[in-house]
């Protein structure tokens, strides 16, 4: 079996030149969505909390049903129609051969209850045992805790709540926050010219939104703020921008049609600026929207 992976994630897998499965991802670690086979059948996972593929259903029906050991050896399968899916404990990759699994840096057995390689991790010193027992699995504590990368414990218990608080709280704020400097800065530039009706800077800055229609600034913004939460909060940011971006859209959507679909627009170029790694400025990356803007250091 050959597998062709898009990042770390499996998107298809080989029988010689023939796809025998497809696989769709989501933005989360070991986010598995949907599996098809080679006919065009799509069947939808479900997982347990720690993200072990328990079945794969499709239209109400179980086709593959799998349990485990809290260590992850396989105790039980239901699979009538032979199906073949390399997911299994945890949302990893399991080789049918070894018997081994595979998490991104190292192997796990499941058998043996421990990785079969050295912990390159250097450890906690409050925890001794990180450094005593560098084959530990997640501190033999697999009820509560995870180890997708094979370096560290995660608790997928603790660490969603938070990850749901960066997407309704944090995120939010910042674009907030970013938007709100931007105009300071401008409140700032015009109130140093006050005593001079046309500074150099504030009649560029005039001049040049003329030039552009007068509402690219609000563009720059929009992308500037995007792009800066993307950065920030990776792909959680990117979620949480679509969603704030639209919702705040969505208000205006009647009264200034043409407004949003602009602001909607330099929302998802600074989604992709903030996604791409070559991008080290991202008022840079949108000044495009409102060179004036970029000019001026307006952030």
């Amino acid at each position: 079996m050959l597998y062709f992976y898009d990042g770390e994630d499996i998107v298809q897998t080989f029988d010689g030149a023939t796809v025998v499965n497809r696989y769709v991802h989501g933005p989360g670690v070991d986010d598995l969505l949907q599996g098809m086979d080679s006919a065009g059948g799509a069947g939808f996972p479900l997982t347990d909390g720690l993200g072990s593929l328990t079945e794969f259903e499709s239209n109400g029906a179980v086709f593959m049903r799998s349990e485990y050991s809290p260590f992850g050896a396989q105790t039980s399968t239901y699979n009538p129609y032979s199906l073949q899916s390399p997911y299994g404990y945890t949302g990893r990759e399991h080789d049918d051969v070894t018997g081994l699994m595979f998490y991104r840096s190292r192997y796990y057995s499941p058998e043996q209850r421990r990785f079969v390689q050295e912990d390159k991790w250097r450890g906690e010193i409050s925890d001794p045992a990180t450094y005593v027992d560098k084959y530990l699995y997640v501190y033999n504590n697999p009820i509560i805790y995870i180890d997708p990368e094979g370096e560290r414990r995660h608790n997928p218990f603790t660490e969603a709540p938070l990850a749901l608080l960066d997407f309704a709280v944090l995120i939010p704020l910042h674009f907030w926050r970013a938007k709100r400097n931007f105009k300071r800065d401008l409140a700032k530039e015009r109130k140093a010219n006050r005593g001079n009706k046309r500074g150099p800077l504030i009649t560029y800055f005039e001049d040049e939104l003329k030039k552009q229609g007068g509402m690219n600034w609000d563009e720059y913004a929009h992308c500037n703020a995007h792009c800066e939460v993307t950065q920030k909060y990776g792909v959680t940011g990117v979620l949480g921008s679509e969603v704030y971006g639209y919702l705040q859209e969505y208000r205006y959507l009647d009264t200034q049609p043409e407004e949003c679909a602009g602001d909607i627009l330099a929302n998802r170029k600074g989604v992709q600026a903030g996604l791409d790694p070559q991008t080290t400025d991202c008022a840079e990356a949108c000044s495009d929207y409102c060179q004036a803007c970029y000019d001026l250091g307006f952030k």
